[in-house]
């Protein structure tokens, strides 16, 4: 199955789990296009874009400014840079790229004009280069190479390049049918200059390189430079678990997919104190892997080593504190679905087991963790009505039990409102 397909369900939770400095936004959603592009020229990611500049462009088509965007828009987007003037240069990007009276190409123009006007400022064309990736160049790979691979640019301006250049990679189909010549010598070139990125002695650009890497290259290379990267100390293993995760659903076969969860526990298992806390792996996967579309793709092998792991690290459902919380609460309900569903075959069976947990345990709270969670109301509309009713009555327990945490009153209204859905849909 297409990588990019695959991977479009996990956008939402994606959004969830960036780090300080990065939004991880890409590996996604397909590029914004513009015209009539196709799937042969979408990108299979959008970038990884600094968060000040994708907050302002994570849904564009939506409450754009009133800002001009035409044939100017070079020219104003370099004076608002030249005097500093961040908010509007993001309008006035923001509208050039939704000016359905130009096209692609015109707009690509408007931005390389600007790119090459600020030459040696490198903080401004570095967000003239985040503003060109929402176009998915894919006419501009070779220009793009040649900005991360040229020596005499700055650290900032190679890193937005190889965050840029991805977005103007061909996403291929699994037999190739939808690639040009073009296109696959476009492809190799964007794959060589990362490489070379990944290898460079500045640390921005390694990272850069290899996170954009990660989403378009071979999951044998991505691991390994992953690996070499964090020995480096230059990405911490969190992170290196994060992108080892989510290059799972994407791997080829069982094998890969196998290596990487013993990748991900490996680091897990030999960090240092502290370093990389189980629970980071836990909700790492829970937010990126449940889900049945997500869950189906990973191979029975991989499934069960992964479903091993999760079984022993079961999150609690109070926090340090001794008090129950919305967070743990949610890292308890994603942590028993995903189990679940790592260990069953089909929903239901995952339903199943999913509910003799909840009766397993002594606990009203789990309940209302479950039901109160996003998945909550899938959760009581598969059960028979007997179920629903003990639902119900841990739901009031827990209500009764609970009044002084907020976190459960929190939790309550849409652990209620779930179980009202699966009442209406009986009637």
């Amino acid at each position: 199955m297409n990588r990019k397909y695959i991977l479009a369900s996990l956008v939402a939770v994606a959004l969830l789990v960036g780090v300080a400095s990065m939004v991880y936004l890409s590996r996604h959603e397909g590029a914004v296009t513009s015209g009539t592009e196709g799937a042969a020229s979408t990108s299979l990611m959008r970038s990884i874009l600094p968060k000040s500049v994708a907050d302002k462009f994570a849904f564009l088509g939506h409450d754009t400014e009133e800002t001009p965007g035409g044939g100017d828009a070079d020219s104003m987007l370099v004076d608002a840079l030249l005097h500093g003037r961040l908010e509007q240069a993001d309008s006035i990007a923001k509208a050039l790229l939704e000016n359905k009276q130009l096209d692609k190409a015109q707009k690509q123009a408007l931005l390389l004009a600007a790119l090459h006007r600020l030459k040696g400022r490198d903080r401004d064309q570095a967000r003239i280069l985040d503003y060109l990736s929402m176009l998915s160049p894919t006419s501009l790979a070779r220009e793009l190479a040649g900005e991360l691979l040229q020596p005499s640019n700055s650290a900032e301006v190679r890193a937005a390049a190889a965050r840029t250049i991805g977005t103007a990679f061909v996403d291929p189909s699994p037999n190739g049918a939808d690639q040009t010549p073009e296109a696959r010598a476009n492809n190799a070139a964007i794959l060589e200059a990362l490489r070379a990125g990944i290898a460079s002695s500045d640390r921005k650009v390694a990272v850069s390189s290899l996170l954009t890497f990660s989403r378009i290259g071979p999951t044998d290379e991505v691991t390994k430079a992953l690996l070499a990267l964090q020995e480096r100390q230059w990405i911490n293993r969190t992170d290196a678990v994060r992108e080892l995760l989510i290059q799972i659903p994407a791997a080829k076969g069982a094998e890969e997919q196998l290596g990487l969860v013993k990748t991900v526990i490996g680091l897990s298992e030999s960090a240092p104190d502290g370093d990389l806390p189980a629970s980071n792996v836990v909700s790492l996967a829970a937010s990126l892997l449940s889900g049945a579309d997500a869950v189906s793709t990973i191979t029975p092998s991989a499934r069960r080593a992964l479903g091993e792991y999760l079984v022993k690290h079961e999150p609690p459902i109070v926090d340090g504190s001794g008090n129950p919380s919305v967070a743990s609460a949610f890292s308890y309900a994603n942590w028993l679905l995903l189990t679940a569903q790592l260990n069953s075959n089909g929903a239901a069976e995952a339903n199943a087991q999913v509910l003799a947990a909840l009766q397993t345990s002594a606990d009203p709270r789990r309940v209302v963790a479950v039901l109160g969670s996003p998945n909550g109301q899938g959760v009581a509309a598969a059960v028979n009505s007997a179920e629903l009713d003990w639902l119900r009555a841990q739901v009031n327990r827990a209500a009764q039990e609970n009044q002084n945490s907020q976190a459960m009153v929190a939790l309550l209204q849409p652990a209620a409102e779930a179980i009202a859905a699966a009442d209406r849909s009986r009637r």
